[in-house]
């Protein structure tokens, strides 16, 4: 079975609040058995994800592009023991350190399962 976790940020939109995007990647501390319905707390914490997918929502600045509209998201697929080996016990990641773990770049929305899979089985 496969695991995946999923992260979504945005470009900033505004000009007078720059910001950079940013994901979540803290180490979780319990994780639930849908087997057993139950919580099992991990210590230490621990990625528990095969697989991580970044959604980046990347509008120009100011419009009001439609969320639902795929031409505007970049997906960045980074396999946990990546993540693990290179970010450490880090809680968040940025678009910067995406784009060292990710040389080739961001996917389509058509491509993520493809590349998912490359990363699951790199035969």
């Amino acid at each position: 079975m496969m695991r995946l976790s999923v992260a979504m940020s945005q470009m900033p939109q505004h000009k007078t609040k720059p910001s950079t995007p940013q994901f979540g990647i803290r180490p979780t501390k319990q994780v639930w058995d849908k087997d057993t319905n139950e919580w099992t707390k991990l210590d230490p914490p621990a990625r528990v994800a095969d697989v991580s997918v970044f959604c980046l929502h990347t509008p120009p600045m100011a419009t009001n592009a439609n969320v639902c509209d795929s031409e505007f998201w970049e997906f960045w697929i980074v396999p946990t023991q990546t993540l693990n080996d290179r970010m450490g016990l880090r809680e968040k990641i940025g678009l910067r350190e995406l784009r060292d773990l990710v040389p080739l770049g961001p996917v389509k929305l058509s491509e993520i399962r493809t590349e998912v899979d490359r990363h699951l089985d790199p035969a």
